[in-house]
């Protein structure tokens, strides 16, 4: 626990869920082992595609980009 600015502040917490996570990976031509990865997850209402065609056209040649579907349930 911290204290900042006189508000409370947990880090680190978590939730045990089980849900299926769909998303697409993008893997470069001739891509490195330890190449950086950008994960791109998309606002409500939106999808894992749309998503994936911004980060392709943001993210560096080199980078591998998962695009991640959000849950809705």
């Amino acid at each position: 626990t911290l204290f900042m600015n006189h508000f409370k502040l947990e880090t680190d917490l978590s939730v045990k869920a089980e849900i299926n996570l769909y998303y697409d990976l993008y893997l470069p031509e001739n891509f490195a082992p330890n190449a950086s990865l950008l994960i791109a997850v998309h606002g409500y209402g939106a999808h894992k595609r749309y998503m994936m065609r911004e980060a392709q056209l943001i993210a560096p040649e080199n980078f591998v980009i998962v695009s991640l579907q959000a849950p809705h349930q």
